[in-house]
C-alpha cells in the first residue's frame, strides 16, 4: 500500500509538473487544430502521456540514487557486506577490527616512514568516520595486510594504503586484499573502484589485481 501510495504521489507531481511547464505550448497548438476535434483531444492526450512519463521516470531514478546512497552508508556496510576471503592460512576480512599499534608498525613498515602513534595519527577512528571500509589480513592472529576504502558516497570507491608485512611479500596477499576490498565495495552498492599508483606498481595494479588502466592527475597542494 505504501508503495502504491508513493507512485501515485510520483505520478501526481510529474502531471502537476506537466501541466505548468507544458501548458502554453500545447494551448498554443490545440488552437491551430481546433481543440474541440477527435484530433486535438487525442493529440493532448498524448503528448500529456508522455511528458508525464517523462517526468516519472526522472523522479523514480532521483529516488533511486538517494535510496541508494542511503543503504551504502559505511554504518550499514558491515550488514550489507562483510566478506570473508581466506587463502591457506590468511584470511581478509571486510571492516575487520585491528588497533593503532598494528597499523602504525605495518605503515612504517610498508612505507619506510617513522612510527606514529595514537596521539598522533587514530587510524582506528578515522577509518570509522571517515572511510567506506577497509580490509584487514590476517595470519591466524598476526596483522599482516591492510587496505583502506574510501568513497564519495554513492558509486565511486577508491583504495588507499595498501600494505603487506615484509614476511608476507610476494605470496598473492597484496591482490587477496585488493580483491576482498573490491568485494566489500561492491557489495556496499558502488559501481567503480579507482585506485592511484606509481609507474613501477602497474604490473601489480593492472595484470595481478585486475584494473583497467585510464588517465589521471594529480595536483601537490603543499
Amino acid at each position: 500500500m505504501k508503495v502504491q501510495k508513493e507512485t501515485a504521489t510520483i505520478a501526481g507531481v510529474g502531471a502537476a509538473a506537466c501541466a505548468i511547464c507544458c501548458a502554453g505550448p500545447i494551448v498554443g497548438l490545440l488552437a491551430a487544430i481546433g481543440i474541440g476535434t477527435a484530433a486535438g483531444f487525442a493529440l493532448f492526450g498524448t503528448i500529456a502521456a508522455v511528458i508525464g512519463a517523462f517526468f516519472v521516470t526522472m523522479v523514480l531514478v532521483q529516488r533511486r540514487r538517494r535510496r541508494r546512497a542511503a543503504t551504502c552508508a559505511p554504518a550499514d556496510a558491515i550488514a550489507i557486506a562483510a566478506p570473508r576471503r581466506v587463502q591457506g592460512t590468511i584470511t581478509y576480512v571486510w571492516r575487520a577490527p585491528f588497533s593503532n599499534g598494528e597499523i602504525h608498525a605495518l605503515h612504517a613498515a610498508a612505507f619506510e616512514t617513522r612510527l606514529f602513534d595514537e596521539s598522533e595519527w587514530d587510524w582506528v577512528a578515522q577509518t570509522n568516520r571517515y572511510s567506506l571500509g577497509w580490509v584487514v589480513a590476517r595470519d591466524d592472529d598476526r596483522f599482516v595486510g591492510f587496505v583502506n576504502v574510501l568513497w564519495d558516497g554513492l558509486v565511486h570507491a577508491f583504495i588507499e594504503d595498501v600494505m603487506v608485512d615484509d614476511d608476507y611479500r610476494h605470496r598473492g596477499i597484496g591482490v587477496g586484499i585488493v580483491h576482498a576490498a573490491r568485494d566489500g565495495a561492491r557489495g556496499a552498492g558502488c559501481e567503480f573502484l579507482h585506485v592511484g599508483f606509481e609507474e613501477d606498481l602497474r604490473t601489480f595494479y593492472i595484470d595481478a589485481c585486475g584494473f583497467e588502466p585510464t588517465r589521471g592527475g594529480l595536483m601537490h597542494l603543499m
